[in-house]
């Protein structure tokens, strides 16, 4: 194996939670809910991963006020995907879903990084069926298209992101053939600025229904963006407003005995399982 084709290692703590580090730079988990939407409520169903990353140990901070680091390099957002999987079996959260962020990469960087995923699955850690992985609409297509196929031919779920516009969906629905389409709440923001009855919104959210495909908006900011994208039959959702609805509850990640470690998202949780 060259080195242009192998990954970061992982280091693990004394509760087995994996870091990755690459320098001065540590990565670690976090994790946002993601909840179903109701006519009249809702509920978690899935973690949303990030990356949150420390340099000497203090936080990296992006404009978005997130430590999320955007690395540029592949192969250390790939290793931080595996600490990610590896981190949320150790949440026990049976009933969720993982979702992942985009993962560019050259396709021997991910064929190394799905055999080390493979090796998860084999051994019990995680089951595919609750990972998603999200593509991003910008990318070449041939190249979402080779992806696509490797991550749906393990079991894994899609979620096609990054859109310009709405009509881009439809040409790349054909190609990655996704089970969620994830928009950003600017998009929200400007469909009900230029329709506030929510017509055309909702046309568009059925039409995606009629294809079995979930409809998700992230970044959801204030009450009123709930309303709208309820009103609307978008399923799923997060964001900061959502997020602390969820911070009271128990945070927990089991090792192999019954005592837990116990911490609040509201503190920049290392690993966390939340609980409405």
């Amino acid at each position: 194996m060259t080195e242009s084709a192998s990954l970061p290692a992982m280091t693990a703590d004394e509760i087995g939670l994996c870091r990755v580090r690459r320098g001065s730079i540590t990565a670690r988990t976090a994790f946002e809910p993601v909840v179903a939407l109701g006519r009249d409520s809702f509920g978690q169903v899935a973690l949303k991963a990030r990356t949150e990353c420390t340099l000497a140990g203090k936080p990296i901070r992006c404009p978005d006020g997130r430590t999320t680091l955007a690395s540029g390099d592949p192969a250390f957002d790939l290793a931080c995907a595996l600490a990610h999987i590896h981190n949320f079996a150790l949440t026990e959260d049976a009933g969720s879903r993982l979702q992942l962020g985009h993962l560019a990469a050259p396709e021997a960087l991910f064929d190394v990084f799905m055999s080390r995923l493979e090796e998860e699955f084999a051994d019990g850690m995680v089951d595919p069926g609750q990972l998603v992985f999200e593509l991003s609409a910008s990318d070449e297509v041939r190249h979402n298209g080779v992806i696509a196929d490797r991550l749906r031919g393990s079991g894994i779920a899609l979620c096609l992101t990054d859109f310009g516009d709405a009509s881009a969906a439809s040409s790349l629905i054909e190609v990655v053939r996704p089970a969620f389409v994830q928009f950003g709440i600017g998009w929200l923001r400007r469909a009900a600025g230029i329709d506030p009855a929510g017509r055309l919104l909702g046309s568009l959210v059925g039409l995606l229904r009629q294809q079995e495909i979930t409809v998700m908006i992230e970044g959801v900011a204030r009450e009123g963006e709930l309303e709208i994208a309820q009103r609307a039959g978008i399923g799923l959702a997060c964001g900061p407003f959502i997020a602390p609805a969820f911070a009271a509850g128990i945070a927990q990640c089991h090792r192999q005995g019954p005592q837990p470690v116990a911490t609040s998202v509201a503190s920049q949780a290392t690993i966390v399982r939340l609980t409405g």
